[in-house]
């Protein structure tokens, strides 16, 4: 260590950094040296701390040569300081030193305690060994009271806490008061603000899972409801036969109650998110079919002409998402104001909008795009235009919707049908692979 740096000396096991003052600066300062407690025992935490604290103390005694025979107040005020730094490092040691009190003192405590755990030891085996699961800390407790005097006052003065797993134990932390679960959602709903659509189809899951439980006691909800929750949904067929995914599962059922959930645990109405970390493991393999793949060349042109041959939203919804890459809701959503031209260049404003449709007579959004970078606009490729398009447009009110015969849903989103109808129309044309076709957006940046 005396190799290392000659700054460090051992106290009672505690390294201290030590620097000699010059002989000519120890009237000034008053000190023979300069001392502070490093608070660490290993060297190798010491040396960069002492070798810092040289450097300080060298700039001081640099100042204080500097300062001597022009400037007597400077020379006074950087005595002062030292002597301050001195009297911080006598704190610290005296600090140390009630630290060192403290544990030594600590360590008889823990001491007395495991005296009178291993004397209490037997009695605990015995009835653990025979008692039920949900009561073994009852009775922990109820054994504890018999704890020899001396270790008596510990457990008055820090009590072991009570187990809250029980559902009962939790009611109790929360006073015996009930939060209904759809009151939680009630409340998550009117601060989020989220679509309407997410908020009936997650109601429609708390309801769910209400039914599941036999009761709407959100506090009464515990880790393994939330797990009985999941395997009911894995193992559950459909009306239509079939199970719900692992992604449904996840991304709906389980996100739903463990958004509500972590709602009711932020704002002081619940003690723990039983639903936290709860999920279904996706099966080997499933993540690859689920990845989207592009039409090929041929598939495309198949697609097209079925698509040439219908008329309305059947034709044009197809043809503008293959030569925009845009995806069916935000074109099926569109207005006839969004078909615009700026110095002779046709383009799509794709945006999200709220607008009254004259032709529908009422007032609702009829766009929502995915996210902000879905705000865009896309020049008419000129196979579009040649097509008859602009012509088609032209021909709509100008202030309607630009597929006005694709019905609104009741949430006012045009997208619903055509979705449906085209995936149907795909697959009776054979292009409905083992994995999900990809849409035009991906088949545009595919090609590009």
């Amino acid at each position: 260590m005396a190799r290392q740096t000659p700054y460090l000396h051992r106290r009672q096991n505690i390294l201290h950094f030590r620097i000699a003052v010059p002989l000519p600066l120890r009237h000034a300062i008053g000190q023979r040296e300069l001392t502070r407690s490093l608070h660490v025992q290993s060297s190798q935490e010491a040396v960069p701390l002492a070798l810092e604290l040289a450097a300080a103390a060298k700039r001081l005694f640099r100042d204080l040569r500097d300062s001597m025979p022009i400037d007597p107040e400077k020379l006074a005020a950087l005595s002062r300081e030292a002597k301050l730094k001195l009297e911080l490092s006598a704190r610290d040691e005296e600090i140390a030193a009630l630290k060192e009190r403290h544990d030594s003192e600590l360590q008889a405590i823990k001491g007395k305690f495991r005296s009178g755990i291993e004397a209490l030891r037997p009695k605990l085996h015995g009835y653990l060994d025979s008692a039920r699961t949900e009561d073994r800390a009852d009775g922990l407790l109820e054994a504890i009271k018999t704890l020899p005097a001396h270790v008596a006052p510990l457990t008055a003065s820090s009590p072991l806490p009570e187990a809250s797993h029980t559902p009962e134990r939790k009611l109790a932390a929360r006073g015996g008061r009930r939060v209904p679960l759809m009151d939680l959602f009630d409340g998550w709903a009117l601060e989020k603000k989220p679509r309407a659509k997410t908020i009936d189809d997650w109601r429609r899951c708390v309801e769910k899972f209400i039914a599941f439980l036999g009761h709407d006691d959100a506090a009464r909800v515990s880790r393994g409801d939330a797990v009985r929750w999941k395997d009911e949904l894995v193992r559950k067929e459909q009306p239509s036969g079939k199970r719900l995914s692992p992604g449904t599962i996840n991304e709906k059922y389980l996100a739903s109650l463990r958004t509500i959930s972590a709602y009711g645990l932020l704002n002081e109405k619940l003690t723990e998110n039983p639903f936290l970390g709860v999920k279904v493991l996706t099966p080997r393999g499933m993540k690859d079919r689920n990845k989207w793949k592009p039409f090929d060349d041929a598939e495309a042109s198949l697609l097209l002409r079925e698509a040439r041959a219908q008329s309305g939203w059947r034709k044009w919804i197809p043809f503008v998402c293959a030569y925009t890459g845009a995806r069916v809701e935000e074109v099926a959503g569109a207005m006839v104001a969004d078909v615009q031209c700026e110095d002779g260049v046709h383009f799509i404003d794709l945006r999200e909008s709220e607008e009254s449709d004259e032709v529908g007579g009422k007032r609702a959004i009829v766009r929502e795009l995915k996210n902000t970078a879905s705000i865009r606009r896309v020049p008419l490729h000129p196979a579009l235009v040649d097509e008859g398009f602009l012509a088609y447009v032209g021909n709509l009110a100008p202030k309607g919707a630009l597929f006005p015969d694709a019905k609104p849903d009741k949430y006012g989103k045009r997208g619903a049908g055509p979705s449906k109808v085209l995936g149907r129309r795909i697959r009776q044309l054979g292009c409905w692979r083992a994995v999900r076709i990809d849409p035009p957006k991906r088949q545009v940046r595919t090609e590009i």
